[in-house]
């Protein structure tokens, strides 16, 4: 029962061992290919961006000529399906549908103040829009003549739902995921759940998440261990997200405490069964030469010196039961 025990115990450390190795793999793995699909997202909204906002500055285009190009762009991708929008250094605002007022002003957006500092677009703030009940970012680069100076800045309004649909779809176990967030505001930007999508870290009571909060602030990324829960947080270039990837270590080890249970289970009827066995054979073997010769002590006690033992064997019963014949002879004698 012991040495069972010691194989057991060696299998399951042995098992285990491999399967946090292999989790471990796989949470770099499934964070490393969200990040690559987050990427290409990115990448292909950005570069169609940078298409149509280039194309503004080779054909020159004067105020008419853009504003109908921009109402071109509306519906043209599902990321910004407002389209492109223009905002000038004068701080006059060119939109496909979005009519400003007489006070406002382009020139003190952030947006505005993002874009007009890079030649190529870039990603800003996350924020919630009234209208369309979806988590925004605002992606901006700079508009220029074709002099090589500054005209303003070229902006759209990307929406968040195809993040959330690609991080949506990653499960790890039954309970692990993965989740983005804006390192600038500390927003969850996209997760399998959504009732946590634009919810910020730094309010959020789960001990996961204010950890996970801890380690962005730090700068730290990597893999690392917190309450029994592997957390995998990695920066996806060219942005200011982190992904953040995590799977209960219990759950990894599920399969083999049942399989452990269940092979316990197994070994113990074995051994149950095995010394039903050995009980069987040995009152078969020696049981009934022991109760003959107890017998036949018995009535030789009373006086019947006409009993033998009919046992016959090579072992020690079979020795003992012949010289228990001798001396009943010897006594009838």
């Amino acid at each position: 029962m012991i040495a069972v025990a010691i194989l057991f115990a060696v299998v399951y450390f042995q098992m285990s061992g491999a399967l946090l190795d292999k989790s471990e793999d796989l949470l770099q793995t499934t964070t490393d290919r969200t990040i690559q699909e987050t990427k290409a997202w990115m990448n292909s909204t950005l570069t169609m961006l940078e298409t149509q906002r280039d194309t503004i500055e080779y054909e020159n285009m004067d105020i008419p000529s853009m504003t109908d190009y921009i109402k071109h762009t509306a519906g043209q991708n599902d990321a910004y399906p407002a389209g492109l929008y223009v905002a000038l250094t004068d701080g006059s605002l060119y939109h496909a549908s979005f009519v400003s007022g007489p006070d406002f002003d382009s020139t003190t957006k952030s947006w505005y103040q993002d874009g007009l500092q890079s030649a190529p677009f870039i990603l800003g703030d996350v924020y919630f829009d009234e209208d369309s009940q979806s988590y925004v970012v605002g992606a901006s680069g700079m508009l220029k003549n074709q002099d090589g100076t500054i005209r303003g800045v070229a902006a759209a309004d990307v929406y968040l739902e195809s993040i959330s649909n690609i991080v949506g779809q990653v499960k790890l176990e039954d309970t692990g995921g993965i989740f983005l967030v804006d390192t600038r505001t500390g927003t969850v930007i996209g997760h399998r759940d959504k009732a946590v999508t634009g919810k910020k870290l730094e309010e959020m009571s789960d001990g996961m998440y204010v950890y996970a909060n801890r380690k962005i602030q730090e700068g730290k990324t990597g893999l690392s261990f917190y309450d029994n829960t592997y957390i995998q947080v990695e920066p996806i270039p060219g942005s200011d997200w982190m992904a953040v990837a995590y799977v209960s270590r219990a759950e990894v080890l599920n399969e083999l405490h049942q399989l452990t249970a269940s092979m316990l289970l197994v070994a113990v009827l074995a051994v149950l069964v095995l010394i039903l066995l050995v009980v069987i054979q040995v009152r078969r073997v020696i049981g009934r030469p022991v109760r003959e010769l107890s017998l036949v002590a018995t009535r030789i006690a009373q006086g019947e010196l006409d009993q033998s033992i009919h046992y016959q064997s090579g072992d020690e019963l079979g020795v003992l039961a012949s010289d228990f014949n001798q001396v009943t002879l010897r006594l009838r004698e």
